[in-house]
């Protein structure tokens, strides 16, 4: 895949689409109320994503999804039958599927920034040449960041250290730190 950040009116050329957990994720849930309620919205999710997927591809947009491994919501239940942080070691209580490659992925020019560890899932989509990794104690969620030509608005509401982080990253360009204490796009 070739990563290339063009502004909102240019035409979208490629695009990854994300997924969610697959029904199965859930089939081992006793409670049968739960259990299908939640696969009905595994379901119908998927749905959603395969039809955005054809309109996409119907305007000549090639279109990208990450893989999720099967697995099953138990593996993250504790000895107490409960879903806890610890657990998880996520505050979703599960790991949040790649439902949403904008939280976790930035394209700046023509590259592809990993802002958090959830990177992992596009691991068969990635072109390794063009891609940053964020070490682990500088992670942050990419949306705290929104690119406008040759300028990086950064938010450092919440990260006072983002926008000199950013900079390193990216001297040629323009970084205006601004506070808004979340997603800025």
């Amino acid at each position: 895949m070739i990563y290339k950040y063009n502004a909102p009116w240019h035409p979208l050329k490629s695009v990854i689409l994300g997924r969610s957990y697959s029904e199965n994720f859930y089939a081992d849930i006793k409670n049968i109320k739960i259990r299908e309620t939640l696969q009905k919205i595994a379901r119908e999710t998927e749905e959603d994503y395969k039809n955005i997927q054809k309109i996409l591809e119907s305007l000549n947009v090639k279109v990208f999804r990450p893989d999720i491994a099967e697995s099953s919501i138990m593996n993250w239940i504790n000895s107490d039958g409960k879903l806890t942080f610890n657990t998880a070691n996520s505050c979703t209580l599960i790991p949040r599927p790649p439902m949403h490659p904008r939280d976790s992925q930035l394209v700046v020019g023509d590259q592809l920034i990993a802002t958090t560890s959830e990177i992992n899932y596009y691991d068969s989509i990635i072109n390794e040449d063009s891609f940053i990794r964020i070490p682990n104690d500088k992670q942050f969620d990419a949306p705290m960041v929104t690119v406008i030509g040759d300028t990086l608005v950064v938010d450092t509401h919440n990260l006072q250290w983002l926008g000199n982080y950013v900079k390193s990253l990216f001297p040629n360009k323009k970084v205006t730190a601004i506070s808004v204490g979340g997603h800025n796009d």
